[in-house]
């Protein structure tokens, strides 16, 4: 009996020895990443998820960590060197907080100066710019010490603003008109005319052109109404290049206001508006193409995972959904929580 025993083992050995060259491991961890959310109602707050479960990290990660709430939901938020820089245009403030912490860096409070801090870009390591809502005056902000150092006055009311390099490209809307800064000594060293009411800027992923969103007059006044356009620039040259109207097929240029904006890794371009998602292609800078229909509030290029980011309003829920960079093939749909402001993410 022993003996039988014993050739059993041997064989039951034998086929667990040539069964583990085929043996699959199974990874149970998940490709997780979270996402910081600026909510409005019933009280301002910076709520923290984790996605792709949805998980809810921290109900307010800034009263948390500093003991105190915020007086006003960021309309904004970005993030440089180790900060998250809240932008709260309501409020007139911009808050720094520590990226791992969420603990306070600083505050600049612009109350006495009445102005309502708009965008943020960051130049280098050391110095970001900062325009208003209704101003013509950039503030260059020291990052080292979280002061404003100087101002500029561009003499033009500001709408977005984009860096790369040494060079600032700023859109100006109602005067339609873009204004390029060189950040080595901050002079303005050009005013390039575009299409009218830039009102998104950004850059190409290898920085050599700027591309320009333009939501055409009559938007946001009594002017005669023409078509959105997007259109790049040579900030070298400081000149205006392609252009191409902000439609295609069932989408009228015409009826378009342009809402947000992002550049991918490679050349395309993304453009949210009230009514759809378009993608532009900047290196023919001639060719639209239609993504999807609805609200497109918000877009954005996360580089940290190389995707995109997509919010949309869907009837009385606020939608995020990821998606490929290049073939904007949509991966995950997540339903956003009530009183959405802003998005970072992390």
């Amino acid at each position: 009996m022993k003996k039988y025993f014993k050739i059993l083992l041997i064989i039951l050995l034998g086929i667990s020895a040539l069964s583990c060259g085929n043996e699959k491991i199974v990874e149970n961890t998940q490709d997780s990443w979270k996402l910081l959310i600026s909510i409005k109602n019933p009280t301002p707050a910076l709520a923290l998820y984790e996605y792709p479960s949805g998980k809810i990290l921290s109900q307010d990660v800034y009263s948390e960590n500093n003991g105190t709430s915020l007086t006003s939901a960021p309309e904004k938020m970005a993030e440089y060197a180790n900060a998250i820089f809240l932008i709260c245009t309501e409020a007139k403030k911009i808050i720094s907080l520590n990226s791992k912490s969420f603990k306070k860096n600083g505050e600049l409070d612009f109350t006495a100066a009445n102005k309502s801090p708009l965008s943020i870009c960051f130049a280098n390591a050391t110095t970001a710019y900062i325009i208003y809502k209704n101003d013509s005056i950039v503030d260059v902000l020291d990052l080292t010490v979280f002061q404003i150092t100087s101002s500029i006055n561009i003499r033009k009311i500001t709408t977005a603003i984009a860096c790369y390099g040494n060079r600032i490209v700023i859109a100006n809307g109602p005067s339609n008109t873009v204004t390029v800064i060189a950040t080595n000594d901050n002079s303005v060293i050009g005013t390039i005319n575009v299409e009218p009411y830039p009102c998104l800027v950004d850059f190409t992923a290898d920085g050599a052109k700027a591309v320009v969103i333009s939501a055409g007059s009559g938007k946001f006044d009594s002017t005669a109404i023409t078509n959105a356009v997007a259109q790049t620039i040579d900030y070298a040259l400081m000149q205006p290049m392609e252009k191409v109207d902000l439609g295609v097929g069932i989408v009228k240029p015409i009826e378009q206001i342009p809402q947000s904006l992002a550049h991918n890794s490679k050349v395309y371009c993304f453009v949210g508006t009230h009514q759809y998602l378009l993608r532009y292609i900047t290196r023919t800078g001639t060719q639209i193409s239609r993504i999807d229909n609805g609200n497109f509030l918000s877009v954005i290029y996360n580089f940290k995972r190389e995707e995109m980011i997509f919010v949309k309003q869907a009837g009385d829920l606020l939608q995020l959904k990821t998606a490929d960079q290049f073939t904007s093939e949509i991966k995950a749909t997540y339903t956003l929580p009530a009183g959405y402001i802003a998005l970072l993410p992390l």
